[in-house]
């Protein structure tokens, strides 16, 4: 190479690289304006001549290209794509809430607020009319402006979950092209590195895809050395090299709330945890948004229906007809209810207890007022280590068969059985047992889950406690047939005593203990033992609370009555009783049928009374709604409140997030983007470099020339 030859090499290469940073320039400048195209730069090096011993080493072997890359920041491309996840999932998610406030028309003539606001006021006149079939005509037609409001809101509110529904579908979609396109680049920028070469341009376009895909959903991603990527979201792979993982959204109803909702799964049958981007603000606006206030009117009409029925069943219409609905009641049933006819205060054909002594006050005041129950005494000497059982089954079937006690139990304990599953030939039971300690009177708890077989022999189940008591109960159960989820029985053990003394148990028409509490009178001297128990209307359809407070003042005599409460029962999930109570409110058929039948009297006695009419108007202020801490009004206004606050605040958070984006792209762009006076720069460089080199092949081939022919001579 250090010959007059090898110095043509020299500028040969040189020409070629000189030509090749143009053409890099080039590439550069055409895409200047070209969308997600970064800026590529050319590397060279001198070619280092090898060592040969002997040798001079020459000056070098010229110049080469070393590589082409990038000139692009991954600090700045992982702020971009957290960024754009963040962006999407504050702007889809603010487009819900926006459209919610839009389906309520708050504030406005033609929604719910007014509507109810109209409601009142029809009441507020009757009460001053009471008489005038004009009033009532208004009174029922603004019930029915109520109605079909509310009705109306929420049909619209479900139109909304439809249309969520499908864009869930359609962006699943769009991540599965997103992550198929991005596995298929994938493949071929693997291949091409494996083959000793590469292309940024398919590096560029891949990391468009990224951040495309970051906008819908929320990823992070690892660049392998073979030039692949791994792409993980949600705790699961959805990339990995030339394979992608195909989402797909389930829907499912959760028991609990009774509300519909989507979940993502991969086709590995995985469950990912979405956290960000479109998808995530498409879920939450389905399975959160949507149902918080949709579960929000339900609540209010819920207990509109509610309290406007108890008032009004408590008032006379025109003609005296009284204990009508103004609206149709809820069709709930619950298991092991106690019916009473409303009208006659009696048990119905099937009931739970003895005997009801109820005092003969009007109907209504079923709902609020004290009673009496008839109890059972069990001599000393059948009460020790003896057991009962009762059932609540939801086919009414016996669920017990026999039950054995440690006969050397001395015990005041009662242990009661929930089904939560059903086999072929046994049953898995949630067991929570109740023990009143007989020196102290203080009672402990204990809870377990529990497999019982049916079919023969019994089950075994010992519980021990701290204090060293124990209990040790045998279950022979019936057959598998008889059970349902749901079922529940109870085991009581009575307390040992003295020989004068009696063991007292609150007991149904069968002998079985009421909730297995039994009281011992000589034991629990003073006691306060609290028993419930639950109770269904069966014309009003209301379900109530019955809560009995038992003290020793009760069994003074051999009568024994113990008192009882009945009030309002309020469920801890109020979604099993009022959902889509929106869709199912009516007037009831009495008052759609005829007039006269709206109670706005508050005795049958009065010619223009109005009482019940005021009554009722009066629930416009009056706190029933979160536990007796707001007004009608006032709930449904901090509804909407909450409503506009979510939505500015979803306005918010996009607009910064959108800044943020753009910064973080201005940064990247400075090191990325292409700028056309570098580039130009750039070009006078390689065009005098590659000037410089042709002039210095020009000059050896003088020299070449001159020696050629000198020698010729």
């Amino acid at each position: 190479m250090s010959s007059t030859f090898g110095s043509f090499e020299i500028g040969r290469r040189a020409i070629h690289v000189q030509q090749k940073g143009a053409q890099v320039t080039g590439q550069n400048i055409a895409n200047a304006n070209t969308e997600g195209y970064t800026r590529q730069i050319q590397h060279m090096k001198a070619v280092v001549p090898a060592a040969v011993p002997g040798v001079v080493t020459p000056p070098g072997y010229g110049v080469e290209v070393s590589g082409i890359d990038r000139l692009r920041s991954e600090f700045y491309d992982n702020q971009i794509i957290s960024a754009l996840t963040g962006s999407h999932y504050w702007e889809r998610l603010g487009e819900t809430l926006g459209s919610i406030e839009v389906i309520f028309l708050e504030p406005g003539d033609m929604g719910i607020n007014t509507a109810l606001s109209d409601f009142f006021d029809a009441w507020q006149e009757l009460s001053v009319n009471p008489e005038s079939f004009a009033v009532r005509i208004s009174l029922r037609e603004q019930a029915l402006t109520l109605i079909g409001v509310v009705g109306g809101i929420y049909d619209r509110l479900d139109d909304l979950k439809y249309d969520l529904e499908k864009e869930i579908s359609a962006t699943v979609d769009d991540i599965n092209a997103l992550a198929r396109e991005i596995s298929e680049l994938n493949k071929k920028i693997i291949f091409m590195q494996a083959i000793g070469t590469k292309s940024n341009e398919m590096l560029d376009e891949r990391d468009k895809r990224l951040q495309e895909l970051s906008e819908l959903i929320n990823i992070r991603f690892i660049k392998k050395d073979n030039g692949g990527i791994e792409v993980l979201s949600g705790g699961r792979i959805l990339v990995q090299d030339d394979r992608h993982f195909a989402l797909q959204a389930r829907d499912f109803t959760e028991l609990e709330s009774l509300r519909d909702c989507y979940l993502i799964y991969n086709d590995m049958d995985s469950m990912l945890n979405i956290t960000g981007g479109k998808l995530k603000a498409l879920l939450q606006s389905y399975n959160e948004e949507l149902f918080t206030y949709q579960r929000a009117i339900d609540e209010l009409v819920y207990e509109l229906v509610q309290q406007v029925n108890m008032l009004h069943r408590e008032g006379y219409g025109l003609e005296g007809s009284t204990g009508v609905n103004f609206f149709d009641p809820w069709e709930v049933v619950m298991p092991g209810e106690i019916v009473i006819d409303r009208l006659t205060l009696e048990l119905g054909e099937e009931n739970n207890i003895t005997r009801l002594d109820l005092d003969k006050r009007r109907s209504h005041m079923l709902l609020n007022a004290d009673y009496t129950i008839d109890t059972e005494l069990v001599p000393a000497d059948t009460a020790a280590g003896a057991a009962v059982a009762a059932t609540y089954s939801l086919n009414r079937g016996s669920l017990v068969q026999s039950v054995e006690v440690d006969a050397d139990a001395a015990l005041n304990s009662s242990m009661l059985f929930e089904v939560t599953k059903v086999g072929d030939d046994h049953v898995y039971v949630n067991y929570y047992l109740y023990h009143t300690d007989k020196v102290s009177g203080t009672t402990s708890y204990g809870h377990g889950v529990k497999k019982l077989a049916t079919g023969g022999g019994a089950n075994i189940l010992t519980y021990s406690s701290e204090n060293g008591w124990e209990l040790e109960l045998g279950l022979q159960l019936q057959a598998i047939g008889n059970f349902s989820v749901g079922d529940k029985f109870v085991v009581a053990v009575t307390a040992e005593s003295k020989v004068d003394d009696h063991a007292l148990a609150l007991s149904y028409r069968d002998g079985s203990c009421l909730h297995g509490l039994v009281l011992d009178p000589g034991k629990f001297d003073s006691q306060t033992n609290i028993l419930q128990f639950f109770q269904l209307d069966e014309n009003s359809g209301e379900h109530r609370e019955v809560v009995f407070y038992v003290t020793l003042g009760d069994f003074a005599a051999e009568t024994n009555a113990a008192t009882f409460r009945v009030g309002p029962y309020h469920p801890q999930n109020i979604n099993d009783y009022i959902h889509r109570a929106a869709k199912k409110i009516r007037l009831s058929k009495d008052v759609l049928q005829d007039l006269a039948n709206i109670a706005a009297a508050g005795n049958n006695e009065g010619v223009g009374d109005g009482a019940n009419a005021l009554a009722i108007a009066r629930l416009r202020e009056t706190k029933v709604m979160q536990n007796g801490k707001a007004t009608f009004h006032d709930f449904f206004r901090g509804m909407i409140a909450e409503l506009g606050v979510a939505g500015r605040e979803s306005e918010r958070m996009a607009l910064a997030m959108y800044a943020v984006v753009n910064r973080m792209r201005e940064y990247q762009e400075s090191v990325s983007g292409v700028s056309l006076d570098d580039e130009m720069l750039n070009l006078i460089q390689f065009q005098h470099a590659y000037n410089a080199a042709a002039k210095y092949m020009s000059t050896f081939d003088q020299m070449l020339e001159m020696l050629i022919h000198s020698l010729g001579r």
